[in-house]
C-alpha cells in the first residue's frame, strides 16, 4: 500500500490522499490483469535515456492496444471513475477512451492506467540506474546555463568531430501569394531568440547519438586497418561482419569502448568543454574554478558538480576479458 500510495501521489498531488490511494489501488489492480511483457515495456525503457517524456512513453504502450471510444454508460462509468482534475484530463486527454489489449481482449485500461504504467517504469529505471537520473539533472542544469547565457552548447567527440547544437525559434507567416487562388502557404522563418525548452531537451538524446557516431567511426577505421578487403555491414550502432570475424569485430569493439570510456572520463572532458566555452565568450574571470560560481553582467548561477556523478573508473582489463558485451 505505501508503494501504491507512492505512486499515486506523484500523478495527483492536488488531490487528498485517501481519493488519490483508492483511484490507484483500482488503477493497480485493472494494470495486474496486464501481461506486462518485454514487447510492451521495450520502447518506452529505450527512449527513456533520449529524455523522452512521460507522454511520448506512453505513446509507445498505447501501441500494444486498441484504442475505442466509450460509448455504453456501463464502459463511461468505467472512466468517470478516475474523477481527475479538469487539468489532468486536458493532459491526458481521457475522455471517454478506453485501451484494449491487443492480446487478450479481457484486458481494459484507461489512460491513467497507461500513465500510472509509465510512471513505474521510470521509477524502476531510476532505482536500478540512480546515475541516469542524476546525468540527465547535470545535462539539463548545463543546457540551461548555456541557454541564459545566450551560448551554443559545443562539445568535441573522440572522432575529432565538433559539434554545436544551437536550435532558434522560429514563427509561422502565412502568404497567399496569387489573388486567383484562395490557397494559402504557411512559411517557418527562423527568428533570433534561441529555442530554450529545445536546448534543454535535446542536449542529452544528441549527446548519446553523436558517441554513437563516433564509435562506429572508430570501429570503422579500426577494422578495415586491421582487416583489409573484408566486408563490414552497419546501420547506426548496429554491425556484422561474415560469421569467421565475429571474435574480431567484438575485439575491436571492445578496443574503441575502452578508448573513448576507459583511458580518461570522457564526462570530464565533455565538462571542460563547456566551461572553456563560457571563459571563451565572457572572459577567464567569469568563471571561478573554486567554487564552480558563474558571473556575467547581473547574471550568478552556479555550474554542476561533473565529479559528483562520476564514480570510479571502467577497468580495460574486465572489458577485454568479459565473455559477452552490452552495448
Amino acid at each position: 500500500l505505501k508503494e501504491v500510495k507512492m505512486l499515486g501521489s506523484d500523478l495527483t498531488l492536488k488531490e487528498n490522499s485517501t481519493t488519490n490511494l483508492i483511484k490507484t489501488m483500482k488503477s493497480c489492480h485493472r494494470l495486474l490483469k496486464l501481461n506486462k511483457n518485454r514487447q510492451l515495456v521495450k520502447l518506452p525503457i529505450m527512449v527513456k535515456p533520449y529524455n523522452a517524456t512521460s507522454f511520448q512513453m506512453v505513446n509507445y504502450v498505447k501501441e500494444q492496444f486498441e484504442c475505442r471510444l466509450v460509448h455504453s454508460s456501463e464502459e463511461f462509468d468505467f472512466i468517470k471513475e478516475l474523477s481527475l482534475s479538469s487539468e489532468d484530463q486536458s493532459f491526458l486527454n481521457i475522455n471517454k477512451v478506453i485501451f484494449i489489449s491487443k492480446y487478450d481482449n479481457k484486458v481494459k485500461l484507461t489512460y491513467y492506467d497507461l500513465f500510472l504504467l509509465v510512471k513505474t517504469i521510470e521509477k524502476i529505471i531510476y532505482t536500478e540506474f540512480p546515475k541516469l537520473q542524476e546525468f540527465n539533472q547535470y545535462l539539463k542544469e548545463v543546457a540551461t546555463i548555456c541557454t541564459r547565457l545566450n551560448i551554443t552548447i559545443s562539445w568535441s567527440l573522440p572522432s575529432g568531430l565538433n559539434v554545436n547544437q544551437f536550435y532558434l525559434d522560429s514563427e509561422a507567416i502565412r502568404i497567399k501569394p496569387f489573388k486567383f487562388r484562395k490557397s494559402t502557404f504557411s512559411l517557418k522563418i527562423r527568428t533570433n531568440r534561441i529555442n530554450k525548452s529545445k536546448q534543454v531537451r535535446a542536449l542529452m538524446p544528441n549527446l548519446i547519438h553523436s558517441l554513437d557516431a563516433a564509435s562506429l567511426s572508430l570501429i570503422v577505421n579500426m577494422y578495415f586497418n586491421e582487416f583489409k578487403g573484408i566486408n563490414f555491414f552497419s546501420i547506426h550502432d548496429c554491425f556484422a561482419v561474415t560469421c569467421n570475424n565475429v571474435v574480431n569485430l567484438i575485439k575491436i569493439i571492445k578496443l574503441v569502448y575502452i578508448k573513448i570510456y576507459s583511458e580518461d572520463s570522457y564526462l570530464k572532458k565533455f565538462d571542460n568543454g563547456i566551461i572553456n566555452s563560457i571563459k571563451l565568450h565572457f572572459g577567464p574571470e567569469a568563471f571561478n574554478d573554486e567554487t564552480n560560481m558563474i558571473k556575467v553582467n547581473d547574471l550568478r548561477i552556479k555550474y554542476p558538480d561533473v565529479n559528483k556523478i562520476i564514480i570510479g573508473q571502467i577497468k580495460a582489463n574486465k572489458i577485454m576479458k568479459a565473455d559477452n558485451i552490452i552495448i
